[in-house]
């Protein structure tokens, strides 16, 4: 047996979605770092989500090939060195 509705919220009108400038997004994220994600996203009405997504989308705009470049060099492998260079990505674009 399902549990009755405590809560009922119905909305009318017609809602639009807000539509923030790059810089406003710049600004709300610059500002996320500096106080933190939750107190941003109540000052701006804004869901956590959302920022953090803003913050990925940023992260990920200032390093379009999404590639780290990693050198190993093996020196305890009984005197001879090993040294070489691997390109990792991970599948969502993130580096690692």
């Amino acid at each position: 047996m399902m549990p009755s509705a405590r809560r009922i919220e119905v909305f009318t009108g017609t809602a639009q979605r807000r539509r923030w400038s790059a810089e406003a997004k710049a600004q709300i994220v610059a500002e996320s770092y500096e106080t933190s994600v939750g107190e941003a996203s109540a000052r701006y009405s804004l869901s956590k989500t959302q920022i953090f997504t803003w913050r990925r989308d940023a992260r990920e705009a200032s390093d379009p090939l999404g590639f780290a470049r990693v050198e190993i060099d093996d020196a305890g492998s009984g005197g001879m060195s090993q040294r070489g260079r691997y390109w990792y990505s991970e599948p969502s674009g993130r580096t690692g």
